[in-house]
């Protein structure tokens, strides 16, 4: 059988390394942008416009499309500053064509209404891996759906101003989906400068979609009065009203700029009726004529601040040398000069964006020998003010790569940990290539992206690893001349950086003892900081968890986990917990790892990720082995809930449900395991990945012979080419598992017990405890087809000797009458009475029931032979009252007998046994006729004179 790659989590740079959750919130995002802007007291009344958007309520989206200037934001928040809504503001940049980005602003809008509103998906987005929108689109809007948000008389009301500058496919169609499944008290606003790519035709011909277009958004011939005259004060007769009205075409910008334009002109009339051309002549000709009017210390204020994408009074003293900056931004709010204010305390402004334009193109064409300067002390301010992002940026528009790199090698890896992937990589596209590999952090940023992609360059990984170590080495550096020097401590930081990606390589390809070597090594020269320490013990452990040795695996994940908690990271211990959980389930210690969990309780990041959802399976399995399958169940669901959005942590989340379905197995819901059955193979094969594929068909094969299809099992078993004396890993363990039991249905127990020894050899040199267990179970019903059942029993109580200290149930009962058999056996002989009556108690679930009393507390173990191990072994009895049982129950007859002993109809019986009801009659007709009675309640009372029941 083909060996297959264990689940493999993202690379330990980004995990180990991973913020911790509820730290990248709404203080990391620029929150002026979730301010509605503040209306103008001197506001225009546009009384027809707010009556269309009143009635636009009733449907799902407005949009309002039209060209800059048109008033499109301004019409909305004088509209809102009318109604009773509860509003969630959002201006749109371009940074925000990162999915994930724009999600995370969406939510954090929204929770200007209600802090707790997304809260469920809020932490997921700032994962190392965050999930598609469309994979969390339905958890949000359930959220909404849910929440009493809202009266009768009020919506939530979600804007996205200037939505234009969003080019991303998959927000597009995200907000399809939002569109599409939007909760009755929600309506979105999208404002734009041009049609969005969206339904539009769907959405107008269902009714869906009020429209405000720019023809509607021109003033009138009142409106453009009110405004010249009333607001601007310039007493125009109705004449000149008419035709600057005429000229601009009702633009409000246009009105607005001639207004400021004719302020103390001589002759209004004469300006009016020069006041001619297309709309771009009009745009430059009015804004040369607003700058030129302007004092000189304004105008140069205005050209040196308008490299700025948002502004405060220290960031435009920074660029200007000056130190009135906050006073300067007021004053031209005060004057009307095309300032925006973004938040409601007036610390921080925007140009509107046609004049910004403007006045960059002046600032290249007067100040062009300035320009290098400015981007620079604006970079510097933004640095300094921890808002990097920014300062990245403005280093990046002056092409000074130089400044540009080192910002980036000193705040990359932070930013990577936030998962803003995506935005470390643009700014690496950004800096030219040489550039990038003449610098040992940003080579080894460049590389750890790449494997953080899960790209296939496994071989474009080790280029950039072997440049780093010719820049770093002497050879290197005497022949480097662009090399960029970093200090010795960086040095080797970055060199560790090399050996524990190398590591991670290896492991990935599915080479555990390579990454161990190299991961060790890594140990030994690393510096000596928490971080690092804790991500290479991380590595090691997975890696020894990937092979099988679950001694080794689990003291090094304490080890991290102590490291991680001195640290305070979180995040990072509860993913190593969670992990451990697994370990130490896997090894047969059930106390421990449910004390694990509950060590978990105080961590905040419990409640979302997929780390969290794999601490949750991992106890739900813990549960489900002790028998507690309601309390199991619900752990698992909310397992699975919260790995399925990553398609990284595809295996996880197949083992949740794979236990989920023991859980129906095992409650006698046939239904729900077919139904579950179905669902792990549509998960395996969405994943297109080999080795969930195979877990799930191993999976299907072992729950089949549970329901007795032992020809599907064969069916997979030959599909897979699996034989006794192939070679076995940690890897195919389950697989060789569920091998032995279809060797032993299918009346082979000398080969399944060749395989049951190799196996147990190895799962013994790996410490895996539960494995063990399981292994000797198989021994012991191997044995039991052989008919030797003291050598049965025997293995049996070594298995039992096992579990009996950690509450194993499942492992025992989920093998089925077979295994009550048995464990009647051992009962008869004395063997833990106590622990023996709580298995046979718990296998009623699974509608089989122990039979034969055990002995007394106390007494010591009966020396009586055997009990016979089915009713075909017993011997004629003569039982008082009763006529000898001549011939024989078959196995399949018993189970049904133990059936009729319930209040289940033949339906149900059918049902429970997977079998048609004509055949359950069948068997209850031979065991009337084999019990001599004629009719149900004469059966049981019959069958319990016998000893049957």
């Amino acid at each position: 059988m083909n060996t297959c790659s264990s689940f493999n989590p993202p690379g330990p740079m980004f995990i180990c390394a991973a913020v911790e959750y509820n730290t990248y919130m709404v203080d990391h995002l620029v929150r002026t942008k979730l301010f509605i802007p503040p209306v103008r007291p001197t506001l225009v009344p546009r009384l027809r416009m707010i009556q269309k958007l009143n009635a636009g309520m009733a449907g799902k989206l407005t949009l309002i499309c039209a060209p800059a200037g048109f008033g499109k934001t301004t019409l909305i928040s004088d509209w809102l500053q009318q109604t009773d809504l509860l509003v969630a503001w959002l201006s749109l940049d371009p940074g925000d064509n990162d999915p994930t980005r724009f999600f995370q602003y969406v939510l954090a809008a929204l929770q200007t209404i209600d802090p707790t509103l997304g809260q469920s998906v809020q932490e997921v987005l700032q994962s190392p891996q965050p999930p598609s929108l469309e994979s969390l689109l339905p958890i949000l809007i359930n959220d909404i759906a849910a929440r009493d948000i809202t009266t009768r008389s009020t919506k939530l009301a979600l804007i996205l101003d200037d939505y234009h500058v969003i080019e991303t496919q998959s927000i597009h169609d995200a907000l399809v989906f939002l569109l599409d499944h939007l909760p009755p008290q929600m309506h979105i606003f999208v404002t734009s400068r041009a049609d969005p790519p969206l339904p539009l035709t769907r959405l107008r011909a269902r009714g869906h979609m009020t429209e405000v277009r720019a023809e509607e958004l021109r003033f009138t011939l009142l409106e453009a009065t009110t405004f010249l005259n009333e607001v601007a004060g310039l007493n125009l007769s109705q004449e000149n009203v008419a035709a600057l009205g005429e000229r601009t075409e009702g633009w409000a910008t246009g009105l607005q700029l001639a207004a400021i334009s004719m302020q103390g002109a001589p002759d209004v009339s004469e300006f009016i009726a020069a006041f001619t051309g297309d709309d771009d002549y009009i745009v430059d000709y009015l804004l040369e004529e607003v700058l030129d009017q302007q004092p000189e210390k304004t105008r140069a204020f205005l050209l040196q601040t308008s490299i700025l994408d948002r502004m405060t009074g220290a960031l435009c003293d920074a660029v200007t040398g000056g130190d009135d900056g906050q006073t300067m931004l007021e004053t031209l709010r005060q004057a009307n000069l095309f300032v925006v204010s973004l938040d409601h305390k007036r610390q921080w402004y925007r140009y509107h964006h046609l004049f910004a334009d403007l006045l960059r193109t002046r600032l290249l064409q007067e100040m062009a020998d300035q320009v290098k300067l400015i981007y620079q002390q604006a970079s510097a301010w933004c640095e300094a003010a921890e808002l990097v992002e920014e300062a990245v940026h403005y280093a990046l528009m002056t092409a000074d790569f130089v400044l540009a790199a080192a910002l980036i090698a000193r705040h990359a890896e932070a930013i990577s940990w936030q998962g803003n992937y995506k935005m470390t990589l643009s700014w690496l596209d950004a800096l030219p290539e040489e550039m990038v590999r003449a610098h040992p952090r940003l080579s080894l940023t460049r590389a750890w992206l790449l494997f953080g992609f899960f790209t296939d360059s496994a071989a474009a990984i080790e280029r950039w690893l072997q440049n780093i170590e010719e820049l770093l080495s002497v050879k290197g550096a005497a022949s480097t001349a662009k090399r960029i020097e970093i200090d010795a401590v960086e040095e080797q930081k970055v060199l560790t950086g090399v050996d524990i990606l190398r590591a991670n390589l290896a492991r990935r390809r599915g080479d555990a003892l390579q990454a161990i070597a190299l991961g060790q090594q890594a140990l030994r020269h690393a510096p000596a900081d928490l971080k690092t320490r804790a991500e290479i013990l991380y590595l090691l452990a997975a890696s020894y968890d990937s092979i099988g040795n679950m001694g080794a695996a689990s003291r090094i994940y304490i080890e991290g986990i102590g490291l991680n908690r001195t640290a305070g990271n979180d995040y990072i211990t509860l993913l190593i917990t969670a992990h451990l959980i697994e370990v130490l389930w896997v090894q047969g210690q059930l106390h421990r790892a449910q004390g694990r969990f509950q060590g978990l309780t105080k961590f905040q990041a419990l409640r979302q990720g997929p780390a969290a959802g794999m601490a949750y399976i991992g106890i739900g399995e813990v549960r489900r082995e002790r028998n507690d399958l309601d309390r199991a169940a619900i752990d698992l669901q909310i397992g699975i809930d919260h790995c399925r959005p990553f398609e990284t942590w595809a295996v996880v989340t197949l083992k949740g449900i794979i236990s989920l379905a023991w859980i129906k197995q095992a409650q006698g819901d046939t239904e729900g395991v077919l139904t579950l059955l179905q669902e792990m193979e549509a998960l395996a094969v969405s994943k297109s990945m080999p080795y969930p594929t195979a877990r799930m068909a191993a999976a299907q094969a072992h729950l089949w012979l549970a329901m007795g299809n032992v020809p599907a099992a064969t069916y997979w078993a030959r599909s897979n080419g699996l034989c006794v004396d192939d070679e076995l890993s940690y890897l195919v363990e389950r697989d060789y598992l569920v091998f032995a039991r279809l060797l032993i249905a299918q009346s082979k127990p000398d080969e399944a017990l060749v395989l049951l020894g190799r196996l147990l050899h190895e799962a013994e040199a790996g410490e895996r405890g539960a494995r063990v267990i399981e292994i000797k179970i198989l021994q012991a019903l191997a044995h039991q087809s052989q008919d030797d059942h003291p050598q049965a029993v025997t293995i049996l109580e070594e298995a039992i000797s096992l579990a009996e200290p950690e509450g194993f149930v499942r492992v025992f009962i989920d093998e089925g009458a077979s295994m009550v058999t048995l464990l009647n056996h051992a009962a008869f002989q004395g063997i833990a009475p106590i622990y023996i009556a709580k298995l046979l108690t718990a296998s009623n679930i699974d509608g089989v029931q122990g039979a034969l009393p055990l002995p007394r507390g106390g007494e010591e173990r009966p020396t009586a032979p055997l009990a016979p191990t089915s009713a075909a072994e017993m011997p004629a009895t003569t039982v008082p009252g009763t006529t000898v049982l001549t011939e024989p129950l078959t196995q399949r007859e018993l189970q049904t007998l133990r059936f009729l002993a319930t209040e289940l109809s033949p339906t149900e019986i059918a049902r429970e046994m997977v079998v048609s009801v004509s055949t359950i009659r069948s068997y209850t007709k031979y065991i009337y006729s084999k019990l001599d009675v004629h009719s149900r309640v004469e059966a049981i009372h019959r069958a319990k004179q016998l000893g049957l029941l």
